[in-house]
């Protein structure tokens, strides 16, 4: 990590400042986006059917003169009279369509650098999807919804000066990643991301974290075993348990092909949850599967402490906005045994302030360290290990 954090921190502090002035986003972006809206202007949705971007989706084709949907994965079906095409279809409606604005709705890292060029080449401005959702001001429609808050400064916001006043963070990659995360997230520039992102690799090899074959890990959301595997990389293959919880039914299956064959991973097919029970859960075998009000079907869920499973080292959660109620679930858990935390900490806006706050609710004494692992705004992770002390941090 090469990030100077004098610059970082300086400048968020003068955003924030123009911010706080006048509440008005436009503040927050580069000069160039903040003068595109949407209002009245031609709209191209690319990756319109990512599952996350949904709710912007909806309003867009309720309240915008969209003129294409994009999804390569999905041309030919249709969406409220319109037909999803490829990318081929948006050089000629490009064409013919003067002051064409392009959204990038794919939510995840290849596809959004994909349509991203694909509007670049052709010479069209460019908005994401945060940056679209906060033009149509959907995180005062649509309340606590998870991706939805991301386009909301003031939730962000909040969440430093919590962080400020409580004082964690304070080793000096922590402080650099969290100014740079502060300020993409609130211009949603992805150049501040330069330089921040941990090249240890995520969990297992970050620099913030300590991992080793004794471990007994409790893996949320441990999807078909990717985070399986990359601990057995950097552990040689050595621990004592892990327990692999996965509610989706189509990534557990591929979960118990990939490692059902080893007699110290447990495969247990329910979400993490702060009380045991079931819930309704959408996207099953989709990127971005997650327990949702409007879920499809329904999928059991327990709360670790409901659990017989003994000592634990380690809790790995990325659970898709969910780790907050998994945690409190785990709590006689992480009193009784004081594991490492490694707690995904972007899927809800305010997760930076929330889930170090709740740890320490649990038990004071973690220090608590932040890494970004992505290229865009996924994979920001807390690192928690409990030290005794204040928990706010140890200068390393």
């Amino acid at each position: 990590m090469n990030a100077d954090i004098a610059v970082l921190e300086a400048e968020l502090s003068r955003r924030l400042a123009a911010y706080r002035a006048g509440r008005d986003w436009r503040v927050l972006e580069e000069p160039a986006a903040a003068a595109l809206d949407l209002t009245g202007r031609p709209v191209a949705l690319l990756g319109a059917g990512s599952v996350l971007a949904q709710p912007f989706v909806a309003a867009a084709l309720a309240r915008l003169d969209v003129r294409l949907l994009v999804d390569n994965v999905r041309i030919g079906q249709i969406r409220d009279g319109h037909v999803m095409a490829g990318d081929a279809a948006l050089a000629a409606v490009a064409a013919a369509t003067p002051g064409l604005i392009a959204v990038t709705c794919a939510a995840g890292e290849g596809g959004m650098a994909h349509f991203t060029r694909l509007a670049h080449r052709l010479g069209l401005p460019v908005l994401g999807l945060f940056q679209a959702m906060r033009r149509l001001d959907l995180h005062h429609i649509a309340g606590d919804a998870a991706l939805i808050d991301h386009a909301d400064p003031d939730r962000l916001v909040t969440a430093l000066d919590r962080i400020a006043a409580a004082g964690w963070f304070q080793d000096a990659a922590s402080r650099a990643t969290l100014a740079g995360l502060a300020l993409y997230r609130l211009s949603w520039d992805d150049r501040w991301l330069a330089g921040l992102r941990d090249p240890g690799g995520i969990y297992f090899g970050s620099d913030a974290l300590d991992v080793g074959p004794d471990e007994v890990m409790v893996d949320g959301g441990a999807h078909t075993g990717d985070s399986i595997a990359d601990l057995a990389r950097h552990t040689g293959g050595r621990w004592r348990s892990v327990h692999a919880f996965e509610p989706d039914p189509a990534n557990a299956d591929k979960l118990a092909a990939a490692w059902g064959g080893r007699a110290d991973v447990i495969l247990h097919r329910v979400g993490l949850w702060r009380q045991s029970g079931e819930l309704r859960f959408n996207g099953a075998g989709q990127s971005g599967s997650a327990l949702a009000d409007d879920g499809d079907m329904l999928v059991p869920v327990r709360a670790l402490d409901d659990l017989d499973i003994g000592p634990v080292s380690l809790i790995k959660l990325d659970v898709e906005g969910a780790e907050a109620a998994a945690l409190q679930g785990a709590a006689t858990t992480i009193r009784r045994h004081r594991p490492k935390l490694a707690l995904s900490a972007y899927h809800r806006a305010g997760d930076l302030a929330d889930l170090p706050a709740l740890v320490d609710d649990i038990l004071p004494g973690y220090h608590f360290r932040l890494r970004h692992h992505g290229a865009a705004w996924f994979d920001s992770v807390i690192y928690a290990t409990w030290e005794g002390g204040s928990g706010k941090g140890d200068g390393r």
